[in-house]
């Protein structure tokens, strides 16, 4: 049996508690928590081997991007949700400037219509261009975008930071958007 990698469990986890938490027989609370055994179970079940709690745990203490939080003996993903959770977050006035990274392809319908969530609950960006970047450089050749927070707050556009210090609004208008690089 091949042994399943902290990257593969981590995807996995990732998978299970941002997008697809039915497939593997999961029912989060309304904030996104599932108890980490509970987890644990039910991984052990998708891989046909036995995952344990402190592989789960291992994975989220390994993880840079800090994608997963740990309260007490539950577990869930930090953001990126496709479907309605609430992460308890609450408006924060961000720094004067966000990037997000995309690819060509996606620019001029941002442009147009702004940056809006696509399957996801809400849009993500980085107050670092080099996360900008990395995250841009996933699809191809990055792009990447500049955000005049300072406009779009003065605007109405509220941000919000994850546990893991992504940045987040539900949308963000056009106008508030150049391209650095494109």
């Amino acid at each position: 049996m091949k042994t399943i990698t902290q990257e593969k469990l981590s995807k996995t986890m990732s998978h299970a508690l941002r997008h697809a938490p039915e497939v593997y027989s999961l029912t989060l609370t309304d904030e996104g928590f599932v108890p980490v055994k509970t987890l644990a179970q039910q991984l052990s079940t998708h891989f046909k081997q036995k995952i344990t709690t402190e592989s789960i745990l291992a994975v989220t203490e390994a993880d840079s991007k800090q994608r997963f939080t740990v309260k007490g003996s539950n577990i869930r993903a930090a953001q990126g949700h496709s479907f309605p959770v609430r992460l308890g977050l609450v408006p924060m006035t961000p720094p004067e400037v966000l990037y997000h990274g995309t690819v060509t392809q996606f620019v001029t319908p941002i442009m147009e219509k702004g940056l809006i969530p696509g399957g996801r609950q809400l849009v993500h960006m980085s107050a670092e261009y080099s996360t900008a970047m990395t995250v841009g450089s996933r699809r191809g050749k990055p792009v990447i975008l500049t955000i005049n927070t300072v406009a779009a707050v003065a605007a109405g556009v509220e941000f919000f930071q994850s546990e893991n210090n992504v940045w987040l609004a539900h949308a963000v208008p056009p106008q508030f958007i150049t391209s650095v690089n494109y």
